[in-house]
């Protein structure tokens, strides 16, 4: 669990990765992966960044983030089989570039499907929007190889 007082603004740089993953263990049971925010949850993906947040709990509940996104390698949310990663949070990405690249919003759920060919302006994604898939990712990984190595960690 991630308590924070405050807004959360996180700011990834050009080729710069984030990664958070929440893991069960002995002294935290929980089943839920909480992100505790009190204000708002702001993140900026730039040129051929990677973000990839993963849970090995129920998914991520809490404050609905908001991604900006600038062309970046991808964006990936994914879960343990069987779970939706996404859990009751919605993701509200903003894509700002404008470079003429196709950006699919891809998940898994017995097999690759596709949320949209190529995501421009605003798009809210939440458990429901993927059927409770077990990943979602935002970025060029288009062929099912390519979206299995990004959900895990092959990339």
């Amino acid at each position: 669990m991630v308590v924070i007082r405050g807004a959360l603004n996180l700011n990834v740089q050009e080729k710069g990765q984030f990664k958070y993953k929440a893991i069960s263990g002995t002294n935290h049971v929980t089943q839920i992966a909480a992100l505790k925010i009190t204000g708002t949850i702001n993140m900026d993906f730039a040129e051929d960044a990677i973000g990839r947040f993963t849970t090995e709990k129920n998914g991520f509940s809490g404050q609905d983030p908001t991604i900006s996104v600038t062309s970046p390698n991808y964006i990936l949310f994914d879960a343990t089989s069987g779970k939706s990663p996404l859990g009751s949070i919605a993701l509200n990405l903003t894509r700002k570039d404008s470079d003429g690249y196709r950006y699919p919003i891809n998940y898994l759920k017995s097999g690759q499907k596709e949320l949209t060919a190529n995501m421009t302006g605003n798009r809210s994604i939440t458990a429901s929007t993927i059927n409770s898939g077990e990943s979602v990712v935002y970025g060029p990984c288009t062929a099912n190889y390519e979206l299995q190595c990004c959900s895990y960690g092959r990339r």
